[in-house]
C-alpha cells in the first residue's frame, strides 16, 4: 500500500484540482435578502433578487443535471416572532436547472405566509458538476 503526502494539490494547469465523483458541497451562498449583499460565496456568479422575498443564485460552473440537492438555512433578527419558511423554487414554480437554484423565504403569521426578505440566507448544493 502507498501512502500519498501532499500539502497543496492542483488541477495540471496550476489551479484548484476539481474532485470527481465526490459528494463535497459544490456550491455555497451567504447573502442578505435586503438588497443581495453577498458575504460569502464558492462557485457562484451572482444573486439576483426577483421580488419580495425571492432570489436566484447563479453558479459560476454549472451542476451536470438539475438532480442535486440544495441545504438551506436563514437568520433573522426582525424584533418580532415569526417563523420564517424556505423553499427552494419560488411562488412562479421555478426548479432548479443545472446553472441556477431560486430560493423563496416566507414569513409565517396568524395570516398565513407572504414573501418578506430575511436578514441572512445561507444555502448550498451537493451533488455532481458539469
Amino acid at each position: 500500500m502507498s501512502t500519498l503526502k501532499a500539502d497543496t494539490i492542483q488541477s495540471t494547469s496550476g489551479g484548484a484540482a476539481t474532485l470527481t465523483k465526490q459528494q463535497a458541497v459544490k456550491t455555497h451562498n451567504r447573502y442578505n435578502f435586503d438588497g443581495s449583499t453577498v458575504t460569502g460565496s464558492f462557485n457562484q456568479s451572482g444573486v439576483s433578487d426577483l421580488g419580495s422575498g425571492e432570489y436566484q443564485a447563479t453558479y459560476t460552473n454549472n451542476m451536470s443535471d438539475a438532480t442535486y440537492t440544495v441545504m438551506m438555512s436563514v437568520g433573522i433578527d426582525d424584533g418580532t416572532e415569526n417563523q420564517y419558511v424556505f423553499a427552494v423554487g419560488t411562488r412562479r414554480s421555478v426548479l432548479p436547472t443545472s446553472s441556477t437554484v431560486n430560493v423563496q423565504s416566507a414569513a409565517e403569521s396568524g395570516n398565513g405566509s407572504a414573501g418578506n426578505d430575511a436578514d441572512l440566507v445561507m444555502h448550498s448544493c451537493l451533488g455532481d458538476l458539469a
